[in-house]
C-alpha cells in the first residue's frame, strides 16, 4: 500500500484536489506510522506526511 499512496503523491499536479492530496498524505503518513512502530525505525517521515494532510484540510476548513 505504502508504495502505491507514495506513487501516487509523486505524480500529483498542481491542480489536483487539495482533499485527494491531503486524504493520501493521510494514508501514507499513517502507513508509515504502523512501519516506525513495528519496525522500530524514526516517525521523522510519518510527522511530516501527517503534518501536511493537517496542513491541507486546515487549508480547505479556511476556504469555507
Amino acid at each position: 500500500m505504502q508504495s502505491r499512496v507514495q506513487e501516487l503523491l509523486e505524480r500529483r499536479q498542481p491542480a489536483d484536489s487539495v482533499l485527494d492530496i491531503s486524504l493520501e498524505s493521510l494514508a501514507l503518513g499513517r502507513a508509515h506510522c504502523l512501519l516506525a512502530s513495528q519496525e522500530g525505525v524514526d516517525f521523522i517521515l510519518a510527522a511530516n506526511l501527517l503534518n501536511r494532510a493537517v496542513s491541507g484540510l486546515q487549508q480547505l476548513r479556511t476556504a469555507r
